[in-house]
């Protein structure tokens, strides 16, 4: 019983979480796009969310160890049964963090009010 109000806890953090990482994105393109401009803010918004992306799709899988390894200089000896990630599971976490992170900051950058110079036209 303790399980599943401790598992429901734990899903309603989660859902914080993601709901907090997308409103940073959110709000930082908000502001950045009205510093300096949608498309600038949009293209380097989507190459930032493209590497974060790339990054957490690589972290996935890391091999486990065993403790026998030296903890002061970090060594450690890999064991077979490491979790080796398909393709598939790759491209799938890469989409999840790449629309995680993009979608609220193209939004955002879009959104923005924008003050036009008239010198500019």
């Amino acid at each position: 019983m303790l399980e599943l109000y401790v598992d429901q806890i734990y899903k309603v953090g989660h859902g914080l979480l993601i709901a907090a990482i997308a409103y940073k994105a959110y709000k930082l393109a908000s502001d950045a796009a009205k510093r300096y401009g949608r498309f600038p803010v949009l293209w380097k918004g989507a190459a930032w969310c493209f590497g974060i992306a790339l990054v957490a799709a690589l972290l996935l899988g890391q091999p486990s160890c065993d403790g026998a390894g030296d903890r002061i200089f970090g060594s450690c000896e890999h064991l077979e049964s490491g979790f080796s990630p398909t393709l598939e599971q790759r491209g799938a976490r890469f989409l999840y963090f790449f629309l995680l992170l993009c979608l609220p900051a193209a939004y955002g950058s879009l959104t923005a009010r924008v003050r036009v110079h008239r010198d500019s036209l």
